[in-house]
């Protein structure tokens, strides 16, 4: 996942996402794929009492959060604008950190397509 993102700077130095950063993240993306394991699509939209989310919205605020850090670091564009998520997904934008997810708790979050993204991130 990380590694197509590495870079290296203009003049041979250090990667843009370096050494520890891959590191770190493979091993942050190894405990959210060992969560995710053995999910079925009804777990992942399932509504809790309260203010609770979904995980699924919780899964695609992962994969968005990668998607957008990844294209700052490597100036590349976001996938989740140039490959037409938010119609994949039916929702105008992915879950961000600090905003109110009710109304994206009416989205197409499938096991199929956070699969989808996540290769793709």
């Amino acid at each position: 996942m990380f590694d197509d993102h590495a870079s290296t700077a203009g003049d041979g130095g250090e990667g843009v996402v370096g050494d520890v950063d891959l590191e770190v993240g493979d091993f942050m993306q190894q405990l959210v794929e060992a969560a995710f394991e053995g999910l079925t699509s009804e777990q992942l939209t399932w509504i809790p009492p309260g203010t609770a989310n979904p995980i699924g919205l919780t899964y695609l605020h992962i994969y968005s959060s990668t998607d957008l850090f990844l294209s700052i670091l490597t100036g590349k564009p976001r996938l989740w604008e140039s490959q037409n998520w938010s119609a994949k997904f039916n929702l105008a934008q992915p879950p961000g950190m600090g905003e109110d997810w009710t109304s994206l708790r009416l989205g197409s979050i499938t096991l199929e397509g956070l699969q989808a993204y996540r290769t793709v991130v």
